[in-house]
C-alpha cells in the first residue's frame, strides 16, 4: 500500500526541501538513509513547458518518493514512477503498484509525496529513474525522465 500526500498548491514546491525534510524523521544509527534526486527532462511528446522534480529517499523502515511539476496541461492527471535504470535504458518500477497520480493545477503545476511502508531493495546501488506518463495510470505517452543521483 502507498500512501499519499497530494498538494494543490499553484507554486512549485523543490521535491529536495520536501524529501530532504521528511529524511529527517525517526533517524537511527542503525539504518543507512539513501537520498536519489533528478531533474525532469521532457520528451518530444511533453506538452508545453513541462519540467519538474523527483526524489526519493531510502531508510528508517520506509521509502519516501515525491514530484514536483511545472509547465503541465491544466487540468490533466500525470501518473509516474520510479523505476531501476537510466532514462535511455529499460527498468522495473520499484513497487509493483502504479504511483498515486499528479495532479495539474488550472497554474500548471503539481506536486506529490508518498510513502512506500518498507524499505525498497538494494537501495543504494541505482541506478533509478524517474519518469512522467500522459495516462494517470501510468500508461501511455512518456513525457518525461529524470536520470536519478545518488546524494551524497
Amino acid at each position: 500500500m502507498i500512501t499519499q500526500r497530494n498538494s494543490g498548491r499553484y507554486l512549485f514546491v523543490p521535491v529536495l526541501a520536501i524529501l530532504a525534510a521528511v529524511s529527517c524523521l525517526g533517524v537511527t544509527e542503525l539504518e543507512e538513509t539513501f537520498r536519489w534526486t533528478g531533474v525532469l527532462v521532457p520528451t518530444d511528446d511533453a506538452p508545453g513547458s513541462l519540467e519538474g522534480s523527483v526524489g526519493l529517499v531510502i531508510g528508517h523502515g520506509q521509502t519516501q518518493v515525491g514530484i514536483g511539476i511545472t509547465g503541465g496541461e491544466p487540468g490533466t492527471t500525470l501518473g509516474w514512477r520510479i523505476r531501476n535504470g537510466m532514462c535511455s535504458g529499460d527498468g522495473e518500477s520499484i513497487v509493483p503498484a502504479p504511483f498515486p497520480a499528479v495532479a495539474i493545477t488550472a497554474e500548471g503545476a503539481g506536486t506529490l509525496e508518498a510513502t512506500i511502508p518498507h524499505r525498497i531493495d538494494d537501495a543504494g546501488d541505482g541506478p533509478f529513474a524517474g519518469e512522467v506518463f500522459a495516462n494517470a495510470d501510468g500508461t501511455g505517452d512518456l513525457l518525461a525522465c529524470a536520470d536519478m543521483n545518488l546524494d551524497s
